[in-house]
């Protein structure tokens, strides 16, 4: 039995064919179908925020240890943003409940910069939301980490 496989990109409405394979499968009906996205002009960016203390986690830090050199007043009680790339978007939201989880976005390796807005929320001291420093920046790809965006309390202004 011949099958094709494709690999897409899509940029706004307009859809791309990157990669097209004919392939014979065995009987079995087992095979491994593996890529390089790299190579097809594909990279992910990735936000790490485990190292981010949010209120809840203070809160229970300070009731731990009452001498824990922590200001619960100064930590933030989630995390929005936005990724943009040309007409590409992704909101995403980070909270206590899931800092661990990963947020990974495809983008597609050109000449359309990638551009983050990440703000912290819900401060109990002023400024109630606070900005990335990482906001100024014109193109994640130009970062000092490159696609991946890591996250700490001491990173917001």
């Amino acid at each position: 039995m011949t099958y094709q496989t494709e690999i897409t990109t899509q940029l706004g409405t307009q859809i791309k064919t990157v990669a097209s394979n004919k392939m014979e499968l065995p009987k079995n009906g087992v095979t491994e179908i593996s890529f390089t996205p790299e190579k097809m002009g594909i990279d992910f960016v990735e936000v790490d925020a485990t190292q981010i203390v949010f209120a809840e986690e203070a809160k229970q830090i300070k009731e731990d240890n009452k001498d824990a050199d922590i200001d619960i007043k100064n930590v933030p009680r989630f995390i929005t943003g936005t990724l943009k790339q040309g007409n590409r978007s992704y909101l995403f939201k980070i909270d206590q409940n899931n800092k661990l989880d990963p947020i990974i976005w495809p983008v597609a390796i050109d000449n359309n910069p990638i551009i983050a807005n990440i703000i912290a929320k819900s401060y109990q001291k002023s400024p109630l939301d606070r900005k990335w420093f990482g906001n100024e920046i014109k193109d994640i790809k130009e970062a000092p980490d490159r696609f991946a965006i890591y996250l700490r309390n001491e990173d917001f202004k």
